[in-house]
């Protein structure tokens, strides 16, 4: 059985949507490479998740704090489509479901890689 702390491996994500949560500025204010790297670090903490078998309290918090972090995150930005993910989130959170878990960070992936492309695409024009 693989045990590790999935807080060791997200860093990371947790810094950036900290900096999401913090920041007054929209999504289109952000820079590409941020929206590249959260992108990235919402990844990775999928991918952690999906690899771990046992959860420490410790992770157990962080997970509810990136629950947290992405409704807060939702609501400034107004983005219905992360309110829904966040929703989603929470319920797997409160059930210990995993997959259902790295299920909603992957829609989180999804609608970040949608606003890169959408903002970060029209400035290159």
């Amino acid at each position: 059985m693989k045990l590790f702390s999935v807080n060791t491996y997200l860093l990371k994500a947790a810094s950036l949507c900290g900096l999401l949560m913090f920041s007054t500025a929209s999504y289109a204010e952000l820079s590409c490479d941020e929206l590249f790297e959260m992108r990235q670090a919402v990844g990775q903490l999928a991918d952690a998740v999906d690899e771990t078998f046992i959860f420490t309290r410790d992770d157990d918090e962080f997970l509810a704090d990136v629950v947290e972090l992405m409704y807060a995150v939702a609501e400034e930005e107004d983005n219905r489509t992360l309110f829904n993910a966040a929703r989603d989130m929470e319920r797997a959170w409160q059930r210990e479901d995993a997959d259902a878990y790295v299920d909603a960070l992957d829609i989180v992936m999804i609608e970040v890689d949608d606003i890169y492309h959408f903002e970060c695409g029209r400035k290159r024009r």
